[in-house]
């Protein structure tokens, strides 16, 4: 996890200042259960914290859903807390097979 931090912290010092927003991560694999969805959180967490560090408030930082539901992320990353951020939802939609 310390590498990717900190490839997330080269990129905000090189191109913080020219785009509006950062997703940490896409599809975390937050569905696997054990330890994955609080590795995910405390990921979610750090790379939070190393973008707000270097860039301020000035950059929104995404956080995917990690396959899991909306609700189970009620209250993280939140204000007061958190601010300037979003979270990538992906709606998944089942259908019957051969469909």
């Amino acid at each position: 996890m310390t590498r990717t931090l900190d490839v997330i912290s080269t990129l905000v010092t090189d191109i913080g200042d020219k785009v509006d927003a950062i997703e940490l991560m896409n599809e975390g694999a937050g569905f696997l259960n054990g330890p994955w969805p609080g590795t995910l959180r405390t990921y979610f967490q750090d790379g939070y914290n190393v973008v707000r560090n270097i860039s301020g408030n000035n950059v929104t930082v995404v956080i995917g859903d990690g396959f899991l539901t909306v609700s189970s992320w009620t209250g993280f990353l939140t204000a007061p807390q958190a601010v300037n951020t979003m979270m990538d939802v992906v709606c998944r939609l089942s259908r019957p097979r051969g469909e």
